[in-house]
């Protein structure tokens, strides 16, 4: 039985954030993914109300500004209180979202310069990452999934230094404490 829910936005945002959080970790999370901001955050609500179990909820802030970012998680944390009857849950925001987060990160940017990536996908990557995870969503599309293959190709030096931020080790903190695993 999983311990403890994560609802994000969208299948890429799950698959970056599972392959960033520590294996033991992953292994006692249930991954819920929703169609976009409203369906994840009705998700993390049914989940707390019905199921009463500890949720994490991570959402794409998409927007820099940090008072609006502050005013738009306390809304978000307080739907989930108002779900919650006495279940542990968190709101993550990813400024401005997981997408950029990542694809920004100089770790990540470095290992992915000495990757054998064409320039095209690395320009790709670094200004438009949310048109291209979005097209990397689409299973449909005759493009390579280029997504899955960088995080497939991903090594543990660059996954433990896109850790130590703040986002990916605040989440790591609350998934350990409401699972029972010492960080």
């Amino acid at each position: 039985m999983k311990k403890a829910y994560l609802v994000t936005e969208g299948p890429a945002d799950a698959e970056i954030i599972k392959k960033l959080l520590p294996d033991d970790i992953v292994q006692d999370i249930e991954f819920v993914v929703g169609s976009g901001l409203y369906s994840a955050q009705s998700l993390a609500r049914s989940i707390l109300a019905v199921k009463e179990t500890p949720v994490a909820l991570v959402l794409n802030a998409d927007m820099t500004n940090e008072a609006s970012i502050q005013e738009k998680e306390d809304f978000y944390r307080e739907a989930l209180r108002q779900a919650s009857s006495g279940a542990k849950f968190e709101v993550f925001l990813a400024k401005p979202g997981v997408d950029t987060f990542v694809f920004q990160n100089p770790h990540f940017m470095e290992w992915l310069a000495e990757q054998n990536y064409s320039k095209a996908d690395l320009n790709t990557l670094r200004s438009h990452s949310g048109e291209f995870l979005y097209k990397s969503e689409s299973k449909n599309s005759q493009d390579v999934l280029l997504l899955e293959n960088i995080l497939d190709d991903i090594d543990r030096k660059t996954i433990k230094a896109i850790q130590k931020s703040t986002f990916i080790n605040d989440l790591i903190k609350f998934l350990s404490s409401v699972i029972g695993k010492k960080k």
